[in-house]
């Protein structure tokens, strides 16, 4: 049996949580933003420890998300997000939940793809869907992450009335969570693509 399938654990201490804006700093540069972070919360946490999610622009601020990562794959609920001013780059806000560095954990980003290919990603995901109300896979999308100690494979597919999210264990390729949401009757131009929903700020 290959040593991938066994899961290799990740140890966290309790997150913290944390806001600023710019009344109290307007420096936004992520170096300065990381090393504020360090001082508040005594966590250090480097660039090549997290992972841009998204950076688009508001309609009064440049947004970005980076996300926790423990061998290169996204700790579920852990980021550290950052509003700046459009016109000249000063901080608006910064809001973050980290933890301490885990312990080096066996998994990695390219050690899951080995684990669970594409292609097996959508067998589990036809058998999940099998006797479902609504079968019908218009569209997948999916990302790996921790959660709850566990990496898993979030998986999100549009189906003809609804959206099926569901959770596969990497190690043992278990449907952990499966949910289904209709789409609004009105609804006639779905976007099925995967986000991380996010509080957006002005």
């Amino acid at each position: 049996v290959s040593s991938l399938i066994f899961l290799s654990a990740i140890s966290f201490a309790t997150p913290k949580s944390i806001r600023w804006t710019g009344r109290e700093d307007k420096n936004s540069n992520l170096v300065h933003v990381l090393e504020v972070l360090r001082a508040k919360t005594g966590i250090e946490i480097s660039q090549s420890n997290l992972m841009l999610v998204e950076s688009r622009k508001l309609a009064t601020s440049h947004y970005v998300m980076l996300a926790q990562t423990s061998g290169g794959i996204p700790v579920s609920g852990l980021s550290v997000r950052i509003w700046s001013s459009l016109g000249n780059g000063e901080l608006i806000q910064v809001e973050a939940r980290v933890d301490s560095s885990p312990v080096p954990a066996s998994w990695t980003a390219k050690k899951v793809r080995a684990a669970l290919s594409s292609t097996e990603t959508m067998e589990e995901v036809r058998k999940a869907l099998k006797g479902h109300e609504d079968p019908f896979i218009r569209k997948v999308t999916w990302q790996d992450l921790w959660e709850n100690g566990r990496v898993v494979r979030s998986v999100k597919i549009g189906g003809k009335r609804g959206t099926h999210q569901l959770s596969i264990g990497i190690s043992d390729r278990k449907i952990l969570n499966h949910t289904y949401s209709e789409f609004p009757q009105a609804d006639q131009n779905t976007d099925y693509s995967f986000s991380i929903p996010v509080q957006v700020y002005p």
